[in-house]
């Protein structure tokens, strides 16, 4: 691993446990033994590290489940691989880590939003579109609104989640996507809801 990934590395692990105000460049650069002038050799300011940190961890995520659609046919088995995936990393996130975050680097939160909500949005469309050619979904359904109305749903519970806003409650992922499936699934739809939403 070269030293650029290693300080993203161990930046994300350590503000992930303890929060971004806690943590100094020099908390980063002790474990690796390195010097603050190497560190600035890469990252300018403690912001341009923040933000490497927090794209690489959304970016490991968005690359398992897009890794999904590939490893699973059915389209309504994807969207229940793709909860277990965002259930499992939202609890890895330090619920301070987000506030800081949002408080004090506000322009990365609301890129990272940004990001987020465009990934997710595409994720949807192209599965919908998976599901209305395998027979899943309905044919008459609008593809772009449906589209848009899931992925705001969606990312509005994960950042309440993940900053604890709301009580970290993994069912209200499971519970949005049943929603969204039944609300657009034709009959094969509706039997594979049963399949693995009543699991």
């Amino acid at each position: 691993m070269e030293i650029q990934e290693r300080i993203i590395s161990t930046a994300e692990n350590l503000y992930f446990t303890s929060g971004l105000r806690s943590i100094s460049l020099d908390d980063v650069c002790k474990p690796l033994r390195i010097s603050k002038k190497t560190l600035y050799k890469y990252f300018g300011k403690k912001e341009d590290l923040v933000r490497s940190s927090f794209l690489g961890f959304f970016n490991r995520i968005e690359i398992e489940i897009a890794e999904i659609a590939n490893r699973y046919h059915n389209p309504v088995e994807q969207l229940w691989h793709a909860s277990d995936i965002a259930i499992k990393k939202l609890s890895e996130i330090n619920p301070t880590f987000i506030k800081e975050l949002k408080q004090y680097h506000q322009n990365i939160y609301l890129e990272i939003v940004g990001i987020r909500k465009n990934f997710v949005r595409k994720m949807v469309h192209q599965n919908i579109i998976i599901g209305i050619e395998l027979g899943y979904f309905r044919k008459e359904i609008p593809i772009e609104f449906i589209s848009e109305v899931f992925s705001n749903e969606l990312l509005h519970i994960t950042q309440k989640m993940a900053s604890r806003e709301t009580h970290f409650e993994p069912i209200l992922i499971k519970s949005l996507i049943e929603y969204h499936v039944r609300g657009i699934a034709s009959q094969q739809g509706q039997e594979a809801v049963l399949q693995y939403f009543k699991k």
